[in-house]
């Protein structure tokens, strides 16, 4: 493992311990971490919303992530459905983000399962996972409302892309305002059932959303110049994809198989392979084999 990867602690108190998550009145005591906990310090946004998100939700959350340019640190809770459609996002445009955990930090523990891969990935770009909880964590239904206020304690605002009625989104937005923290979030049409949080959130208050440049505007961030190393990135994912994509076209495959026919890295086809899931794209059996979800 690398020096990045190991497995580290910080305590409250310590003078590297995050400066933004100490100020909230109920920061965690003791930060397991791995990674890069330097970048706490640069300006962060938390960006989550509903794991069942619809199309409309992962455009506009991948179009203002690109849109930012790397001006603030993702924050985001490594879940299904928006959580990892920012993370990857992030990565996507060569920037950085950081993944709080409602579960322990080793790789054994990390959850969901299927996005250990992904959060190997964060760490090897220079990113970040923590969480308060200590290796060997298994999460429960308490550990991720808790993981919620890390999440809003370590940014200066919380965008909220997509979410529900009861959505668990809801409940980092809440505590954002607990902590005099900006909240924000994207409108969506008055009879969208995965829109009705937001929705709700602006009518209460909340800022709304409709391009990169109002998140810049209310945080005073300073713009970054368009590079074109986003493009060839995006580029090269989308390569991936439709690789994959006809792979599957000609039948089932299981992992090994479309590593080896793709000629991809199997880091890269594994993250594709839960990026097409996760979209609905493609479905995968109890052997692990994929098959396109027509």
């Amino acid at each position: 493992m690398t020096k990045e990867g190991q497995l580290k602690t910080v305590c409250l108190g310590d003078k590297n311990y995050p400066a933004l998550l100490k100020q909230i009145f109920d920061p965690p005591q003791k930060i397991y971490y791995r990674g890069n906990l330097k970048i706490c310090g640069q300006p962060c946004l938390a960006v989550v919303g509903s794991r069942k998100f619809t199309a409309y939700g992962q455009s506009v959350c991948e179009k203002i992530i690109a849109e930012l340019n790397n001006t603030a640190v993702i924050i985001s809770g490594l879940a299904y459905g928006i959580d990892a459609i920012a993370h990857r996002s992030a990565l996507e445009q060569g920037g950085l983000t950081i993944a709080v955990l409602g579960s322990g930090v080793d790789q054994s523990t990390i959850y969901p399962a299927g996005h250990r891969h992904l959060a190997e990935k964060i760490i090897q770009h220079g990113g970040l996972i923590m969480s308060e909880y200590p290796a060997g964590f298994a999460p429960t239904k308490y550990s991720f409302p808790k993981r919620n206020r890390v999440i809003a304690g370590l940014s200066q605002a919380t965008l909220i892309i997509e979410a529900a009625r009861k959505s668990g989104a809801l409940i980092t937005a809440d505590c954002a305002l607990d902590y005099n923290r900006e909240v924000m979030a994207i409108p969506h049409p008055i009879n969208s059932p995965t829109g009705h949080g937001a929705n709700e959130l602006i009518k209460k208050g909340a800022h709304l959303i409709t391009n990169s440049y109002d998140i810049i505007n209310i945080l005073k961030l300073e713009p970054a110049p368009k590079r074109a190393v986003s493009l060839r990135r995006t580029t090269a994912t989308d390569k991936i994809e439709l690789c994959l994509s006809a792979l599957l076209a000609k039948g089932q495959l299981n992992t090994d198989q479309i590593i080896r026919q793709s000629g991809f890295s199997a880091s890269d086809v594994l993250t594709m392979l839960t990026m097409m899931e996760i979209n609905g794209r493609i479905k995968k059996t109890n052997d692990s084999t994929y098959f396109l979800n027509h």
